[in-house]
């Protein structure tokens, strides 16, 4: 599942969240957010395990 849009546009940020589900019950979950330029601001890697 992607959200490929988070805009704060009054202050021209934007950021992606992916979540990858894999079959041996692992949630994996990627942030990210730049600023205008492109440059990065955010970037967060997580790695669950379902219960």
């Amino acid at each position: 599942m992607t959200w490929t849009y988070i805009d704060f546009t009054n202050a021209e940020i934007r950021g992606e969240i992916i979540e990858t589900f894999s079959s041996n019950n692992t949630i994996n979950v990627n942030v990210a957010m730049k600023d205008k330029k492109g440059n990065n601001l955010l970037r967060i890697s997580s790695k669950a395990n379902k219960i």
